[in-house]
């Protein structure tokens, strides 16, 4: 019996995956820090009182829900599929996965016939799952708002609700006067 020989996709060289390592952990920790300082923050003030605000004329906690349930998904969807989706379409193509001259960070065999074409479209079967999360997320928050009565409380007179240039006016006065600090309500 006669064994094929293996073939391997070329890998990047040392350098280049130290590089790649670099530049990703980086992008993390940018990333990170962003969202731990200023967007996680800002996120948890707007939860407290989504009830009370408006956003463009959408209630705040409809605004909220729909970030969660299908900005979110969607936003995976499309990060993963910048680079996920062409390089999928080639190798079904090719019938090669990985596909033809993609270098490849790891000893990764070549794959060819059906199952790289099976591979490939895992790929962008993960691409549809987020957006058909993303799909099924846009029917929750009509059918989370209807079965919740939002309360109006005591913590909504303090919240204003402002129309987004009437918010661009009051950041500008408030920067020159320097009374907004990252993180403070309006």
């Amino acid at each position: 019996m006669e064994r094929e020989q293996q073939e391997y996709a070329p890998r990047y060289s040392l350098r280049e995956r130290i590089r790649h390592a670099i530049v990703g952990v980086g992008c993390v920790s940018i990333f990170f820090a962003f969202w731990q300082w200023w967007a996680l923050p800002q996120w948890s003030e707007f939860a407290r009182t989504a009830h009370c605000r408006t956003v463009l004329g959408f209630a705040g906690s409809s605004v909220m829900l729909y970030v969660v349930f299908v900005a979110v998904p969607l936003a995976i969807a499309i990060s993963l599929g910048a680079f996920m989706v062409p390089a999928a379409l080639r190798s079904i193509r090719a019938r090669q996965y990985p596909p033809p001259g993609q270098k490849v960070h790891g000893k990764v065999r070549i794959r060819t016939g059906r199952i790289a074409v099976v591979s490939a479209a895992g790929d962008l079967a993960l691409i549809a799952a987020f957006v058909g999360i993303a799909l099924w997320g846009s029917q929750q928050p009509r059918q989370i708002l209807e079965q919740a009565q939002p309360k109006r409380d005591a913590t909504c007179s303090g919240v204003r609700s402002e129309s987004p240039k009437a918010i661009a006016s009051l950041d500008g006065e408030a920067m020159r006067e320097g009374t907004l600090s990252a993180g403070g309500t309006r």
